[in-house]
């Protein structure tokens, strides 16, 4: 902790820190522009130039004192840019000196000698740091002559998000080192010298990456914006309500700026344990559905392009059955009227899993209290196989865990994950460990990004990750890396894994899965050794058709090693939705052809039935979710079924289907709970009003249950508000026992500043958080009581393809087409068509298709028609397409198929 005087005044700070954040130790902001604590420090802006000195020594390296016993300053005979010097012992550092005061005033009139004074119709303006500093430090009048500014021809869209004005740029390289750095995605870089230099894109397509929205916050000019708030406010006449991110599952932290109940921007709200200060752009964007605001009252039109406003009944006339607005009045009580007469065998319910926790609680209470059935599942399927819920809360990622913190003494080991395009800002966090010291282990059926960063990288055989797991449990044990010591007072059953395993050696693993004996060996003690680890697993292992043995290798490689049950430790599945962990928390753990096994809290079912699928003649409630566009087996369900009941935001192909529509609330318009794979439960607040007469999911549900009551006692009904609901799940659900509503602060967010005492500056428009980081609920594992069994299961020989045959796995994107992504225009470029096979370059040749070209692909039982579209991430005998084209009902990941050309040629582009 060296020493320094700042100002005359004496502050210890920790070795390494810079004079920046020194000075802010004593409450003395240095005005910085290039400077960002997350990115590299560079000196680029000059902007925080002070005078530094150290202490003169004598020729026996002691320190010089004066006649006041003070020690004796050498001041260096140059200003020092603050940002990238780091302190030392005894340092003196002046940075409010006249001289300080005139460099700062230099840098700001050079700064602005070519800019733009068009602040008025800025966006960044009632936030912008330049605006700021020049008020605070800058000059008054400009000496430089008007009529030899230097002039870009303006805007340029860097891509079809973020749009560049090269005038109001100061060439801080923000962005640049964002990109390079953070997203690890080196496509913006300068070019040209002196006042032509400029930004530009070197990717094809054009900045291509998923975080490219976050340049637009850490900008400290208005040189870039994004497309979407361009000219549409100003930050001054918006209201900022605390939100969470209703997309992936990782539950970022957001801020929702609305005006005028009409969304402007979605902003990154600061949590250093979830999302620290970044989105991914899907988050950032893809809030447009909420905002479709064709009428329901009007005409007919077509599918998902507009929000429900009133509920709809299906009628016959003239014109044949239409949906036709009704009352809730009357919706409900006709659903009412089906549903008791349709009795307990005869009802089945659908939820989504993007639902809040008190809707999924409600929604299965309903149906288990009210219906008195227990056929229930939820969509989409996964995380419903052999890998699921009660794996999660047994050795999941212990409480506590931050990727923010893991580093040399860390190891993650990714399987069957492709991070960017499942869980981006997981991927940022995972790779900026691994940029830290963490020791990466990837392995996939395919490359990934991730990848680039790993120490060890594996691309086994489709379908043999538990095999290549028990690899790395044998070439462990093999080695004695196994935590004896940790075993003994925590695990049973090693000795029978140990003898289970004696014919399942390091090279038969290596062989199933396709690798490399002494990678595998290499790999298993890198993550044995590291004092953390942690295993992260994605959609490819979360399917029905996973092998059985894979959650007893995932269970006895965490245990041997002793990676559970502390911080920074265990299991993390990337599932696919907002809210899937909260669906599996609630009780909807299982796929439309099971009847679920849980009750909410993992207790299991007594009467779980014997009927498999959807009941024949059954009246069918479905709660969020468009199952119907997304498998035929679900939609031919939907078209068998007497009477359907849909409840949900958007007019879909599923709610075309319904006998009854009931508009829902979107989650920004009310209140309620998310919880992540994390298993961090987090609140959210509302930030706008619903269209028409959309209400949130739990009053329908509510109601819906007082009219079937009638004369029955209503009293478990009553619920007034969100919090009730929570209140009654914390009295359930052992897990939540903690997350009652006033335990889950949402912050009241401070008045916006227009100074820049807030370090506004340094950070970006990004939100502080003062409290409501959410809570974590913690796994059997860090219970030191609970002890877990190992136990030997064979893993299956994954099948090969027959002769002509290949692979045909599923493989998440992030901009997939779905429903509510399609809502979005500005993200119609980047999205990948459902109708897209992923093809490498070599089956490519091999077939002489072309991009574009027409196929179609069987696979035993179905024949489907795709697009190709070349990738090189894809090793040759593997084909991908979109999870929502091909799980269907069943789950299923992977399928031998025969591919047929069509057309060879490119159709379109």
């Amino acid at each position: 902790m060296p020493k320094v005087t700042i100002d005359g005044q004496e502050v210890n700070v920790p070795a390494g820190t810079v004079v920046v954040e020194a000075a802010r130790q004593v409450g003395n902001e240095i005005p910085v522009f290039c400077y960002h604590p997350k990115l590299a420090p560079v000196g680029m802006c000059r902007m925080c130039l002070v005078e530094v000195g150290t202490p003169r020594l004598n020729k026996d390296r002691q320190v010089e004192l004066d006649v006041d016993g003070k020690p004796i300053i050498n001041w260096m005979p140059k200003f020092q840019t603050g940002c990238t010097q780091v302190v030392s012992e005894g340092m003196a550092i002046r940075t409010q000196t006249s001289q300080v005061a005139a460099a700062r005033k230099d840098v700001l009139e050079f700064l602005l000698t070519s800019h733009p004074l068009d602040c008025p119709v800025c966006d960044k303006g009632g936030e912008c740091p330049l605006q700021n500093l020049t008020m605070a430090y800058g000059p008054g009048v400009s000496r430089f002559d008007y009529a030899v500014k230097f002039h870009f021809q303006k805007p340029v869209h860097l891509n079809n998000l973020i749009t560049l004005d090269r005038e109001r740029c100061i060439q801080c390289a923000r962005c640049t080192r964002f990109s390079d750095e953070i997203a690890g995605d080196p496509v913006l870089g300068f070019e040209n010298r002196g006042r032509g230099m400029e930004i530009v894109t070197l990717s094809d397509p054009p900045f291509d990456s998923k975080f490219s929205g976050n340049t637009t916050d850490i900008c400290p000019v208005g040189a870039l914006t994004t497309r979407d708030f361009r000219f549409r406010a100003r930050v001054w006449e918006l209201e900022d309500v605390p939100s969470i991110c209703n997309h992936c599952a990782v539950g970022c932290n957001t801020i929702i700026g609305q005006r005028v109940n009409d969304i402007k921007r979605i902003m990154p709200r600061q949590n250093e344990s979830v999302n620290e200060i970044w989105l991914c752009d899907k988050g950032r964007f893809a809030h447009h559905f909420a905002n479709s605001r064709q009428s329901t009252l009007g005409p007919p039109v077509p599918s998902g392009t507009h929000r429900l406003e009133t509920p709809l009944i299906r009628r016959g006339g003239p014109q044949g059955d239409r949906l036709v607005p009704a009352s809730w009045p009357e919706a409900l009580k006709l659903v009412a009227e089906k549903l008791s007469a349709a009795g307990p065998d005869g009802v089945y319910g659908i939820s989504g899993d993007r639902l809040p926790n008190e809707d999924m609680y409600l929604f299965q209470k309903f149906f288990r209290q009210v219906l008195g059935s227990n056929h229930l599942a939820r969509w989409p399927v996964v995380a419903r196989g052999p890998v699921t819920g009660t794996l999660f809360q047994e050795i999941g990622l212990s409480s506590g865990s931050n990727f923010g913190k893991m580093g040399k003494d860390t190891s993650i080991l990714v399987v069957g994950a492709d991070a960017e395009e499942e869980a981006p800002i997981h991927f940022l966090r995972i790779k900026q460990a691994g940029d830290r010291g963490a020791a990466l282990i990837v392995a996939n059926p395919y490359h990934t990004k991730l990848e680039k960063y790993g120490r060890h990288c594996f691309v086994y055989r489709p379908g043999s990750a538990a095999a290549f797991v028990w690899g790395l449990v044998r070439a462990i044990m093999d080695a004695g890396l196994e935590q004896k010591e940790f075993l003994g007072s925590r695990a049973t059953g090693l000795a029978e894994l140990q003898t289970g395993m004696e014919q399942y050696t390091v090279a038969r693993a290596a062989e199933l899965a396709g690798v490399k004996a002494e990678d595998l060996q290499a790999a298993a003690q890198t993550f044995a050794q590291a004092a953390n680890g942690v295993l992260v697993i994605g959609r490819e292992l979360l399917g029905s058709d996973t092998d059985p043995a894979l959650p007893e290798a995932i269970r006895a490689l965490l245990t041997v090693t002793g990676h559970i049950g502390k911080a920074q430790n265990g299991l993390l599945p990337l599932l696919p939705h907002n809210n899937t962990q909260g669906a599996l928390d609630m009780g909807l753990d299982a796929g439309p052809e099971y009847r679920t096994k849980w009750l909410p809290g993992y207790q299991p079912v007594t009467d779980k039935g014997t009927s498999s699928g959807i009941p024949a003649s059954s009246a069918i409630y479905v709660i969020g979710s468009d199952l119907g566009s997304e498998s035929d087996l679900a939609r031919q369900a939907l078209e068998a079924a007497p009477f359907v009941i849909v409840q949900d935001l958007l007019l879909t192909e599923t709610a075309l289907l319904a006998d009854v529509v009931l508009p829902a609330a979107a989650p920004m318009e009310r209140e309620g709970t998310f919880t992540s794979s994390e298993r961090r439960v987090q609140r959210f607040k509302p930030a706008l009003q619903p269209p028409g007469h959309a209400l949130p999911d739990w009053w329908i549900l509510r109601e819906l249950a007082q009219v079937m009551a009638n004369a029955q006692d209503k009293t478990g009904w009553r619920y007034d508000t969100p919090a009730d609901i929570m209140a009654e799940i914390a009295h359930v659900v052992p897990q939540y026992a903690t997350m009652a509503y006033e335990n889950l602060p949402v912050p009241d967010l401070p008045s916006r500043k227009l100074d820049y005492d807030d370090s506004l500056f340094y950070r970006g428009t990004s939100f502080l958080n003062p409290g409501g980081e959410g809570q974590v609920w913690p796994v059997k594992a860090e219970d030191s009581a609970v002890v877990l069994q190992v136990r030997w299961v064979e893993p299956a020989v994954a099948g090969q393809p027959a002769a002509g045959q290949t692979w045909l796995i599923t493989r998440p994107h992030l901009y997939d087409a779905g429903t509510l992504l399609s809502q979005t225009a500005l993200l119609q470029p980047q999205m990948v068509p459902h109708t897209w096979l992923h093809v490498s370059p070599a089956d490519a040749a091999r077939w002489g298709v072309a991009e574009g070209a027409a196929v179609s692909v069987s696979t035993g039982e179905d024949m489907l028609s795709f697009v190709v579209h070349l990738d090189a991430d894809l090793p040759a005998g593997i084909v991908t397409a979109a999870p929502a084209r091909l799980e269907g009902a069943a789950g299923q990941t992977r399928w031998p198929v025969n591919v047929t050309v069509v057309n060879a040629q490119r159709l379109a582009s």
